[in-house]
């Protein structure tokens, strides 16, 4: 399974810098050992997510909630393309084309157009990998262990009950 660590990780290798949205989104995962166990890190990490980060968060996944913006972002991850490339290969008219674009540029995730070229912005370059290891995470059909997640009263600070 592929986490935050190996988003991170490949951003680091790509020499990309985070935005502060993103470190934000980051720092809202916070390790198990420095809370009262890991119910206690999901809460902490639910109310910084809610708190600092939802609006601007939720702006990029409405950006991201359609098959033609994730194809429009995947074609730009490979470089900068031009306006009938993109048309190309999304198969969509002038119109609709426009429209799919201008929800990415407004969630920052495409740079403004120059000489004729549309590209990725560093923060829409990270978010695309990142969904790219969410994509894996979904298939992850595991249950939640509810046992492994429960501390023991009386026991050690962050020990899990058995």
């Amino acid at each position: 399974m592929v986490g935050l660590g190996a988003v991170l990780a490949v951003v680091e290798r790509t020499d990309r810098r985070l935005t502060d949205m993103q470190l934000a989104t980051a720092s809202c995962f916070v390790p198990v050992a420095a809370c009262a166990g890991p119910a206690h890190a999901m809460q902490q990490a639910a109310r910084r997510l809610a708190g600092r980060t939802g609006p601007a968060l939720a702006v990029v996944l409405a950006a991201l909630g359609h098959p033609h913006r994730i194809t429009l972002l995947s074609t730009l991850l490979e470089g900068p393309a031009t306006y009938r490339l993109l048309q190309r290969r999304t198969g969509l008219k002038a119109g609709p084309l426009y429209h799919h674009v201008n929800q990415l540029r407004l969630a920052g995730l495409l740079a403004p157009k120059t000489r004729d070229l549309y590209d990725l912005t560093r923060s829409g370059r990270n978010v695309l990998l990142a969904a790219l290891v969410m994509q894996g995470l979904l298939k992850d059909t595991r249950p939640r262990a509810a046992a492994a997640m429960t501390v023991e009263v009386g026991s050690p600070r962050g020990a899990r009950g058995r």
